[in-house]
Order: C-alpha cells, then structure tokens, then sequence
C-alpha cells in the first residue's frame, strides 16, 4: 500500500497515517479522464502512497442518466450519483469506515504537528462524517480545532470519511430522495453538497467535523459538471490553460 520515497517531508508521512484511520479508500474517476487519474496517483505518490493495493482503488464514476431515475424539479447529477453508489458498494463489503476522494483532490501541506493533532482528535473525539477538505467554510469562519463541529452548510466533497452507521442513514436518506414527506414536499437535491447538508440539517444526532486546517483542496482543471468553455475545448488554448492551472495549484498547495 505504501511507496515510500525518501524525499517525503515528515507533513506528507503524517498525511499518509490519515489514510491508515480508514478500512477503505475509494477515489472517484470517469474512465475517461485519464489526465484527473494520473494526476489523483501523483498526489497519492508525494505522501508515500498508490492505489495498488486493496485498501485504496480507483471507484467509476457514474453519469445521470438521460431521464432522471427520481421525481422532483431534477434529477441527480453524477456526483451525487457516483457518491451515493461509493457508499453502497462500501456498505455491501461490510466496510465500517470509508475515506471518500474525488480525483481532483489537491494536498496542502500544513506542518507535522497540525495533522498529527487532527489524528490524535479523531481518536478521542466522536465523529459520524470528517472533512478533511473543502471550499465552504473559510478556515477564518471556524473558531475551533482540530476537528471543528460545524453546524451551517459545507461545500467539497474532494476529501471526506465515513464510518459505517452515518452511510447507512446517509444512503437510505438519498434512496427516498424524490418521495413524498409528511409535509408534502418532494425532497430532491440535485448536488451531493446539498444532499449531505440536508441530511445534517434533518439528523442532528450524527456529528460533522471539519479538520483544521483545512488538509485537500481541488485541483484546478478541466470540469465535467457541464459543457466546457471553448478554451477548453481548442486544443492550443486548452495546452496554455492547463499550464496556468499547473502554476496555480502549485501556488495554492500552501
């Protein structure tokens, strides 16, 4: 499971432990997006790890389908689709806890001491869902630390755990998307931002942390949510911007 390198800084090998607290590791990837998977292994490889082994794999993602499966204003985008299914496969191979990657994710590189100090609090601190990564909140909104109880809305779905009794409510919550509640509204978020943010709202007993700091963020690079811009659909644009995206992950990585 490891490949250790003899230039990893004690940061990157405290990052890899993170991967030691969970059972499974899933990286979400379209088989066609061969450039996010290199790029998903690359990052795997600066804190001494790949995806050879059992534990840490490659997950297909999913597409929705062309007439959505559920009821609702939308139907389910193929993160949302792809997230849900990561957790049911998990649950199906009796997994009791789930580290969950999109391929974009990015490490930064905080110091030893601040990873060993979000480690040691997942140890002695009750959690049901941990981001480890994400794009909402700012760090500067979270007053508290290592691992932050964050009650308001959290945008990322790049890096985040699981143990077994969140993704089982999590899963049976997102199978009745699209059903008729007791109010009489038809409950269907489109996004997996959303649905998890839903799911917080209605379960209060489950406790969300939030790692700080703020340990993956998203890689800079080409989307699949929607219709790319013509730059990036022009091959020589296309080659420029991905060097400026390159320069730029490289600047944020701090």
């Amino acid at each position: 499971m490891f490949a250790f390198r003899r230039s990893l800084s004690p940061s990157r090998i405290a990052l890899r432990r993170l991967f030691d607290q969970f059972d499974q590791v899933r990286i979400i990837n379209l088989p066609e997006r061969t450039d996010r998977k290199a790029s998903a292994l690359r990052e795997l490889a600066s804190i001494g790890m790949d995806a050879s082994g059992p534990k840490v794999t490659f997950f297909e993602a999913r597409r929705p389908p062309v007439e959505p499966a559920m009821t609702g204003q939308g139907g389910p985008n193929g993160a949302l689709i792809s997230h849900r299914e990561v957790i049911r496969e998990a649950l199906g191979k009796g997994v009791q806890t789930l580290l969950v990657l999109e391929d974009d994710v990015f490490f930064r590189t905080p110091s030893e001491e601040k990873v060993m100090a979000i480690l040691k609090a997942m140890a002695a601190t009750p959690w049901d869902v941990i981001y480890f990564g994400y794009l909402e909140p700012s760090e500067g909104q979270l007053t508290q630390g290592p691992l932050a109880d964050w009650q308001g809305r959290v945008i990322g779905g790049h890096c985040y755990g699981m143990n077994r009794r969140f993704m089982e409510k999590m899963l049976a919550f997102m199978d009745g998307f699209g059903t008729l509640h007791p109010d009489g509204e038809i409950v269907n978020p489109t996004h997996r931002d959303g649905a998890f943010n839903l799911f917080i709202e209605n379960n209060p007993g489950f406790s969300r942390r939030l790692a700080v700091p703020n340990l993956a963020i998203q890689r800079s690079s080409r989307t699949d949510l929607h219709e790319n811009q013509f730059f990036d659909r022009t091959p020589f644009l296309r080659d420029a911007i991905g060097m400026m995206r390159a320069l730029r992950n490289r600047l944020r990585r701090r």
